[in-house]
């Protein structure tokens, strides 16, 4: 079953011209794109905990929320004792780097998708010159190559499309995702700059506390 799916899938290719081997190219990259970032955005939404729970669980050195929280939750814990432009500067630099990680990756999926229809253009283009070729060589004498070539433009334009569509349908939902958890990571740091003079100033319970002492990061 498999051998015979490979075989009919080498077949394809070798029908539908040389140009189907760029378009495998761009669509194993783009699928190697678009399964990273799915899982990325999976993984960060799984983790993403309330913004207190992160600071509790860092000040404790347990498992801190997505990795964006754990970064700039990280970088306030950095700066929280030195002036406020200084500590909201430094706030505002982390959530930019992550802002740009966050979306590294979505627009080259869809610059590949948008890339695909145009190879298969290409090679639609190409096989109906081969076609006129042969009829200008053989005239209607040379119906077997003509129909190979006529097949040759029509298999490069539906590789083009089976590639081009699941990406730009894929591409712009993972665009989505990535402007709402740009939006997280803004709102997040504006907290952060907010509250820097309360916020490791937090009441922690220990073992040797008599009433709850205070433990913080001052």
């Amino acid at each position: 079953m498999v051998n015979e799916m490979l075989w009919r899938f080498w077949e394809f290719l070798q029908t539908g011209g040389g140009i189907m081997w760029p378009l495998l190219a761009v669509s194993v990259w783009m699928w190697w794109l678009i399964l990273g970032k799915l899982a990325f955005f999976y993984r960060q939404r799984r983790a993403l905990l309330p913004w207190t729970s992160c600071r509790d669980n860092l000040l404790r050195h347990q498992p801190v929320g997505a990795v964006w929280q754990k970064t700039l939750l990280q970088t306030a814990l950095k700066w929280h004792i030195q002036p406020r432009q200084h500590y909201t500067a430094a706030l505002n630099k982390t959530a930019r780097k992550l802002e740009r990680n966050v979306g590294a990756g979505v627009q080259t999926i869809l610059v590949l998708a948008g890339v695909a229809p145009l190879l298969g253009l290409f090679g639609t283009v190409e096989g109906m010159v081969d076609t006129f070729t042969v009829l200008a060589h053989a005239g209607s004498g040379g119906a077997s190559p003509m129909a190979g070539s006529i097949s040759e433009a029509l298999l490069s334009t539906q590789a083009g499309l089976l590639v081009s569509v699941p990406g730009l349908v894929l591409g712009a939902f993972l665009q989505r995702r990535a402007e709402g958890t740009r939006r997280r990571i803004r709102h997040l740091a504006l907290q952060l700059s907010r509250e820097q003079a309360a916020l490791f100033h937090t009441k922690h319970k220990g073992p040797g506390d008599q009433e709850g002492g205070q433990h913080g990061l001052r």
